[in-house]
């Protein structure tokens, strides 16, 4: 009976190991996050983000704990697409709640077009 290795990966944590390069989009940025993904942890992996709604409302801890860091570091709001490039710094950017609760929809549909269980 052969062994399968699956490995899963917490999304929160993975946000800030992958460094966005300067003049990248999302695209190339979501591109950056697969390729991280599969050098460090093959093919056989799930990417979590718990606890990341698709709508922040800041009804529980986590979330006010998020919005008190969010008013930390505040940003404009965007609307972005793949091919947009982002026009503050990374930790800016994932700073604003609202922001990575989009990047973060934006990266897994990126993901799971690459099959990756996200």
């Amino acid at each position: 009976m052969s062994k399968i290795n699956f490995v899963a990966v917490d999304g929160g944590h993975l946000l800030h190991k992958v460094v966005w390069q300067r003049n990248m989009n999302f695209g190339d940025i979501s591109k950056s996050y697969m390729t991280y993904l599969q050098t460090h942890y093959g093919s056989n992996v799930a990417l979590m983000f718990d606890g990341y709604p698709s709508y922040v409302t800041g009804k529980n801890t986590k979330s006010a704990e998020r919005i008190r860091r969010t008013n930390l570091h505040s940003s404009h709001e965007i609307i972005f697409n793949e091919a947009t490039c982002p026009e503050t710094s990374q930790e800016q950017f994932l700073a604003n709640e609202r922001k990575k609760v989009r990047f973060i929809d934006l990266l897994k549909k990126f993901l799971q077009k690459a099959n990756v269980t996200v």
